[in-house]
């Protein structure tokens, strides 16, 4: 019932365990210096109580049970990254609410991410090859960069691109209305597909050098 600030967070102990962020509606923070590991058949997740709490992560991520910073559009966790060297590793896929990587720093996955609300990128982001789902908005900053021959599926209602943007593959697939917004360039260097009725719209350059369908 505070905020905290701990080297190492280990959730789990054997096959069990759990952690709730806040157990009230008072917004919490936790600060994370190294390694926050969620062990098998043990889960992290928001409390049932609304807020938006913030997760500092100043180290790696390592999942091997539940590990999820979103309970509802009411009760949620936004995550920082704000590291030179960060990672997320382990066996299972890791739920984000808003997922930030702070200025200068940098972020590789070996595991896939579904991230319900924003990314913003000001530092770089290391897809690993996989397939990430993004619900709503992408801002990349002056020294954002995405990096690595992943996917990136948009699968929200109405995502905006903002900044000067290059994904590998890309999907919108929210049978919403996508658009990529003034003033920045869209590349896909794979393919780019807009599907499930989706409006994809645009007032800056985009760039296809893969297959486009639509």
């Amino acid at each position: 019932d505070q905020n905290i600030t701990v080297l190492s967070l280990r959730v789990g102990q054997g096959v069990s365990g759990s952690l709730l962020i806040g157990n009230n509606a008072t917004t919490r923070s936790v600060t994370v210096n190294e390694l926050l590991y969620v062990n098998t058949g043990a889960s992290l997740t928001p409390g049932a109580f609304n807020g938006t709490h913030a997760i500092f992560i100043l180290g790696n991520i390592e999942n091997r049970g539940t590990c999820s910073f979103y309970n509802s559009s009411a009760s949620k966790a936004n995550v920082t990254f704000n590291t030179t060297d960060g990672n997320i590793l382990g066996t299972n896929p890791v739920t984000f609410n808003v997922l930030t990587i702070a200025t200068s720093k940098v972020l590789t996955t070996a595991v896939a991410m579904d991230i319900n609300s924003h990314v913003v990128l000001n530092g770089t982001f290391n897809d690993g090859g996989l397939t990430h789902t993004v619900a709503g908005d992408w801002t990349e900053g002056a020294s954002g960069v995405r990096s690595g021959s992943g996917t990136i599926n948009f699968d929200g209602i109405n995502p905006t691109i903002s900044g000067n943007v290059l994904f590998n593959n890309v999907t919108f697939s929210g049978a919403g209305s996508a658009s990529v917004a003034t003033g920045g360039t869209f590349i896909a260097d794979g393919n780019f597909l807009v599907s499930n009725g989706t409006v994809f719209s645009s007032l800056s350059n985009v760039t296809v050098r893969g297959i486009f369908t639509v």
